[in-house]
């Protein structure tokens, strides 16, 4: 494990052909460590990774007469959770450029599954527009454009892809930005299943909204469990590779708080798949709010995973 300081981290955009091009990554959100007021902010704050099978290429240029964004070469419409403010981006860079934007998105991705593909997106390429002029935008900048206000975790991994946990946003003087540091874990000993869903597609929009509203802010002690958990149990575990120690704690966070009560508006499918991966390896919960799936492994898993009937889902195995 290693922690880095963020404030100048700047993402990997290559240049080739009169394109800036950058690839940027979907992410299992496996849970939020503080979503009470306690600080007068939600803090949030998390534990996730960046999916680096299935890399999302943006690529960028200009010289056109009005902004472009054409997905999967303009043959697809993806309902992203935000939006490209093109105009916004002019002010804060001064540039006097149209932007021609081109998205490739592997096509077992959907959007609204829990995965993260709109912070990704949008971030991507508010990243690879303002470089392919020649400015660099750091996180905080991001920040201030409206990426990682609901959570901090798609944007931390735009400039550090991998397994991180990221602490959210601090709040001093009524001004609010992102925590300038995460904790890298470049070795997770363990394995990670994935399970991801053929068709079905989980709130969004107004539906979502009201769905945090109605559940947040969580109670401060329920955080404080989460802490005592992630930093006492699972994190010692995954440096000492107990297997048996890290599902426990995994098992008794996502019964916790918000996780449980995303859970609890799952497909009967989804819940299922839950319950099996449990009985199997000790510990799954959903990533944000689903229906894509998560779970670990202390061996490679795929042979077993054969064995669960789901035709519901994808599975896909990953060791970090």
């Amino acid at each position: 494990m290693r922690t880095l300081n963020t404030t100048n981290s700047l993402p990997e955009i290559k240049h080739e052909s009169g394109y800036s091009t950058l690839a940027v990554y979907p992410r299992l959100h496996f849970f939020s460590l503080d979503l009470s007021d306690y600080i007068g902010i939600l803090k949030h704050g998390s534990f996730g990774i960046s999916l680096q099978d299935f890399p999302i290429t943006i690529s960028c240029a200009t010289g056109t007469v009005e902004d472009k964004i054409a997905i999967n070469g303009g043959k697809q419409h993806y309902d992203l959770d935000a939006s490209v403010d093109f105009d916004k981006l002019r002010r804060k860079t001064q540039i006097d450029k149209f932007f021609d934007v081109k998205v490739s998105i592997p096509d077992r991705l959907q959007e609204h599954t829990g995965i993260g593909i709109s912070t990704q997106i949008v971030g991507g390429i508010y990243l690879v527009c303002a470089k392919h002029c020649g400015i660099d935008l750091k996180i905080n900048d991001l920040f201030d454009l409206g990426v990682g206000h609901v959570s901090t975790l798609g944007l931390n991994l735009l400039f550090n892809p991998g397994m991180i946990v990221e602490n959210g946003v601090s709040y001093k003087n009524g001004i609010e930005k992102p925590v300038n540091s995460v904790t890298m874990i470049d070795k997770f000993p363990f394995w990670i299943i994935i399970a991801v869903p053929k068709d079905n597609q989980s709130l969004s929009a107004k539906l979502e909204d009201d769905f945090w509203d109605s559940i947040l802010p969580e109670n401060v002690d329920i955080t404080k469990s989460v802490y005592r958990e992630f930093y006492g149990e699972c994190l010692p575990a995954v440096i000492e590779k107990d297997f048996e120690t890290f599902a426990k704690g995994i098992d008794k966070i996502v019964h916790l708080g918000s996780k449980k009560c995303e859970e609890d508006i799952q497909s009967p499918e989804t819940k299922q798949l839950l319950a099996d991966l449990r009985q199997e390896f000790g510990c799954a919960g959903v990533s944000s709010l689903g229906p894509t799936v998560y779970s670990f492994a202390n061996q490679d898993p795929t042979e077993q995973l054969k064995q669960l009937s789901n035709n519901k889902y994808d599975f896909y195995v990953v060791k970090p």
